[in-house]
């Protein structure tokens, strides 16, 4: 949530941020042959204590296909 001013804290709309904040960032990745599946969850602490969430949870989900396949001899 953006709020207040760059320089200085007399704009209409500030409210207080939080000094700590936690970000979270799991993931796992298996790749067979040419195609890689992966994951991320991610979970970060709120910006500032107005916020109505506890938090932003969300999940990353990668499905891939490498074409490209050279061989060294």
């Amino acid at each position: 949530m953006l709020s207040g001013s760059l320089f200085n804290d007399n704009a209409p709309f500030t409210l207080p941020i939080n000094p700590i904040r936690s970000m979270i960032e799991v993931g796992y990745a298996i790749r067979k042959n040419d195609w890689r599946f992966a994951f991320t969850y991610f979970n970060r602490s709120p910006d500032n204590k107005v916020q109505p969430q506890e938090g932003h949870h969300y999940l990353n989900i990668i499905l891939s296909r490498f074409f490209d396949r050279k061989t060294t001899k």
